[in-house]
């Protein structure tokens, strides 16, 4: 069994905790290789005793991810591990670490793994589009969120929301959020999202900030197909597109952001078998 330890080198200083994977598990025979994040390469320390290789190199023939960080190096990760539906056991280095399958605190479960101690959801994931005159700009795969936001100093943006065509919420506001439920407990539950089980197939859309009483979040079958609108025409206004935290696009208001369930799927992996909203009250109860 190879097994792909992912740490990041911002949360995970000098890559110990990396070592201290990389050496329980070696000791139980797994073939064991670390890598980091994309574009986090140069933050690899000099002088640790082990080689690191390129992210994409090690994932090739990989049966297992570890990583070692906060929800964003999951997030990463699981995108790379779908294409083969690789399981991602995260191990949380961050602060609240939903997706985290393991605390730093309980690494010696690790001293007698077994794959078959393994607890895998399959979770859903979003295809994004946004188009522009007809022809898309832009493609991404979420596993959180797509979020249409305004800018920094930039006035109330009118978002419209359509579900299979149909007109469900159009209001003004900072932005609006449609994630999945893996997301629903990330920027969505700040904006006074509900929190879905992960393993469930819903599309939730949650307005941020929105001017209006009606504009209340929707929880959507994830069958349906989801567009998204910035409907401001006003030239002093702008708006961004990002997904999954990345580096936001710029959104005109002859775009439209095109959601739909993904056909690929995260698998992220736990080793204990605590039930889901006992998880997220012990999280949300935590101090940072």
């Amino acid at each position: 069994m190879k097994i792909v330890i992912v740490s990041n080198p911002l949360r995970d200083e000098g890559l110990h905790w990396a070592a201290a994977v990389m050496d329980k598990l070696a000791l139980q025979g797994y073939d064991i290789c670390v890598t980091v994040p994309q574009g986090l390469e140069s933050r690899i320390p000099e002088g640790i005793a082990f080689e690191t290789v390129a992210m994409g190199y090690s994932s090739r023939e990989a049966d297992l991810f570890i990583c070692l960080g906060g929800d964003g190096t999951i997030l990463h990760t699981a995108k790379t591990a779908c294409i083969r539906n690789v399981p991602v056991l995260g191990v949380n280095l961050g602060s609240k670490g939903f997706m985290a399958g393991l605390e730093k605190d309980e690494l010696c479960l690790l001293d007698s793994f077994s794959p078959v101690s393994l607890r895998c959801d399959r979770r859903i994931m979003l295809d994004i589009e946004l188009v522009r005159n007809g022809v898309t700009v832009m493609s991404s795969l979420a596993l959180n969120d797509a979020v249409l936001i305004r800018g920094v100093i930039s006035k109330m943006i009118t978002v419209g929301v359509y579900r299979d065509g149909a007109d469900i919420m159009r209001f003004p506001g900072d932005g609006v959020i449609v994630c999945t439920p893996t997301g629903s407990t990330a920027y969505s539950l700040s904006a006074g999202g509900p929190i879905v089980e992960p393993d469930a197939r819903n599309i939730i859309v949650t307005p941020v900030c929105a001017h209006a009483l009606y504009a209340q979040p929707r929880v959507l079958s994830a069958d349906r197909h989801v567009e998204v609108k910035q409907l401001s025409s006003s030239s002093d206004v702008s708006a961004y597109l990002s997904v999954d935290g990345d580096q936001p696009v710029e959104v005109f208001n002859t775009d439209s952001i095109v959601i739909r369930c993904s056909e690929k799927y995260a698998t992220i992996a736990r080793l204990d078998n605590i039930d889901f909203f006992t998880n997220v009250e012990r999280k949300l109860n935590r101090q940072w």
